[in-house]
């Protein structure tokens, strides 16, 4: 998934102006991997809780999750800002021992 998809998604942008946009989602977790590349979005109305959180980054080890909503991000080039500058993180994760 592209930058620009993810931010349109997270944005509610792919679901039509109006009352629609207005119940849409709130929340999401944005699941990208070692690379950067995006591999998920998880949408919430309410907050994500620690367990849904936790399901969600066991759908797809190796994986952050960052925690976003609609306009966090002011742009697509924010949005992979964000990503890049939260890239350290998987320099503390343990990695598993390669046989």
């Amino acid at each position: 998934m592209t930058v620009d998809e993810a931010f349109k998604i997270m944005n509610n942008l792919d679901i039509p102006e109006g009352l629609k946009r207005k119940f849409a989602p709130g929340y999401s977790l944005l699941l990208f991997n070692r690379s950067g590349e995006i591999v998920k979005i998880e949408r919430f109305k309410e907050p994500p809780s620690e367990s849904q959180q936790q399901e969600v980054l066991n759908w797809q080890r190796g994986c952050i999750a960052l925690d976003r909503s609609p306009g966090m991000d002011e742009s697509p080039q924010a949005l992979q800002k964000r990503i890049t500058d939260s890239m350290w993180i998987f320099e503390k994760m343990m990695r598993k021992p390669q046989a």
